[in-house]
């Protein structure tokens, strides 16, 4: 159809093609179908002819005979018709009469005798008369009743079938939900740490399997830790709170010991603690010399002085023999004149720069500013800032125009407003609408053709407006949602609006 279509009119659309298509399903012969394809715009030709006559003859029709309903009832209806045609046979007349007749008196008996008969199978014929209409009456009645019944049954069929659709398409939105909630990054919700997603993972896991045990354990180690913490705390107060309360006062032998005790277990625990004894490693157990009276220092000093690094204080140096030996071979490289421990000045001339005067300026004017002062700068510049925005902003050609549009968009429900590139279509009227109290009533959505558009735009309108991206104004793309329950303003790709639709259709959120 559409390759015809291109030949006759030169184009070809879904749209046009399924209208071709409708129109010869609803035609009742191949020339009522060029009637209405001339009244659509065809030309009269041979080639529109013969096109209509290869539609129709291809397109499947519905039947257009009479329903079942009106069949029964026409059948119904010829049979008490037929039924009315029957009439039932008097009795004959005796053509055998006595020729022996005794008197008249016999004769006149026979003859009322046969008026009496002749007159109850009138009667009769009157009575199977009514029979017969009451039993097609009857028949009709079981037939309509029959029919009512296949109705209903219809009825609750179309019923269910919505219900079904209804379920399934519940279920079809609730699975694209679930599908773009997984692949979708929320920008402006706090992102969970490492030790919340496992546990996470453990619950879900211990409810997959109806086992809490694992559960109950881990929560067991995690109270135990705290009542740990807890308590070296407490024993480091009550230390705290001896040495300060008891400074310079003699105590008894028994209060310091009992002082010492504390002492000793605080240092206990506290190397247990910081020690790395729940490493699932070996550990070295304690050397021999490792009593009171050695001095471990002086043990050690020859060798660790070549990998002590001088200016980390404590911290070793692993690259200390490494350096060394690359410094020995440079000083081999060079050629060198006079005594090795001589005091050579690193800085002996001094560089030429042409900003010189910048750095000693900052040299000097450094730390002489007070904190309020640089705040209030700060302050100042971003008042500076917000008011070049809106001084651009009116700068603007849509600016012009603003009363006019809120007033059409107060008086009209559907509006087309055209502009150039850079007008402020996309950034201002959202803003407009906002500023006139629109927002209040629910949010105000801006499709854009890409990505990167929506997400720079956003940025824009949150900038002019003074606030952050992700609360007043927002945007929704692809895998991602730079939204909140603050957001007036939103800006996103039509695949998403689409999105939206899906879930409601009547998007009741955009009033």
């Amino acid at each position: 159809v559409s390759d015809k279509l291109m030949s006759i009119q030169g184009f070809s659309t879904s749209v046009l093609v399924h209208y071709v298509i409708g129109l010869a399903k609803d035609s009742s012969s191949a020339g009522d179908l060029v009637g209405k394809l001339v009244e659509y715009g065809f030309s009269s030709s041979a080639e529109t002819s013969s096109f209509a006559a290869d539609i129709y003859a291809k397109v499947p029709r519905k039947g257009r005979g009479v329903s079942n309903y009106q069949k029964q009832e026409r059948e119904a209806a010829k049979l008490v018709q037929k039924q009315s045609t029957y009439k039932l046979l008097a009795d004959e007349d005796d053509d055998e009469v006595d020729n022996h007749t005794t008197s008249s008196a016999s004769a006149s008996s026979k003859s009322r005798k046969h008026f009496r008969r002749k007159a109850q199978d009138q009667d009769d014929g009157k009575d199977d008369d009514e029979t017969i209409a009451q039993v097609s009456e009857r028949s009709v009645r079981r037939r309509t009743e029959e029919v009512d019944d296949e109705d209903g049954d219809d009825t609750l069929d179309e019923e269910q079938e919505i219900l079904r659709d209804q379920q399934e398409r519940a279920q079809l939105e609730k699975n694209m939900r679930e599908r773009d909630a997984v692949h979708t990054r929320k920008l402006m919700e706090r992102q969970l740490s490492k030790e919340e997603q496992e546990e996470l993972t453990r619950r879900s896991q211990a409810l997959d399997k109806n086992d809490t045990s694992d559960l109950r354990n881990f929560s067991r180690q995690a109270y135990l830790l705290k009542r740990r913490d807890k308590k070296i705390d407490e024993i480091r107060d009550e230390i705290l709170d001896h040495e300060y309360i008891f400074q310079g006062v003699k105590l008894t032998p028994a209060e310091e010991n009992d002082f010492r005790y504390k002492k000793k277990i605080y240092d206990l625990v506290k190397d247990h603690v910081e020690s790395a004894d729940d490493v699932d490693e070996y550990k070295m157990p304690e050397a021999y010399d490792m009593g009171e009276g050695v001095n471990q220092e002086k043990r050690f000093s020859v060798a660790m002085q070549r990998y002590k690094d001088p200016e980390g204080k404590d911290k070793m140096n692993p690259f200390a023999e490494q350096e060394a030996w690359e410094e020995h071979q440079i000083g081999k490289s060079k050629l060198e004149f006079g005594s090795k421990d001589r005091n050579r000045s690193s800085n002996e001339y001094q560089f030429v720069f042409d900003d010189q005067i910048d750095f000693v300026k900052s040299s000097v004017i450094e730390g002489t500013q007070f904190e309020d002062d640089s705040d209030q700068e700060t302050i100042d510049a971003k008042d500076i800032l917000k008011r070049e925005l809106q001084d651009e902003r009116k700068t603007l050609p849509i600016y012009k125009f603003r009363d006019e549009l809120l007033k059409a968009v107060d008086e009209y429900q559907v509006i087309v407003i055209v502009g150039e590139t850079g007008s402020g279509k996309t950034t201002q009227i959202p803003q407009y609408l906002h500023e006139a109290g629109y927002t209040a009533r629910g949010k105000v959505a801006c499709t854009q053709p890409r990505r990167v558009a929506a997400m720079s735009v956003a940025a824009r309108v949150s900038q002019e407006m003074g606030v952050k991206l992700g609360h007043e104004v927002g945007y929704s793309i692809r895998f991602e949602d730079c939204t909140s329950e603050k957001t007036m303003i939103k800006y996103m790709t039509d695949g998403m609006l689409l999105r939206e639709f899906l879930g409601e259709p009547d998007l009741a959120g955009y009033r």
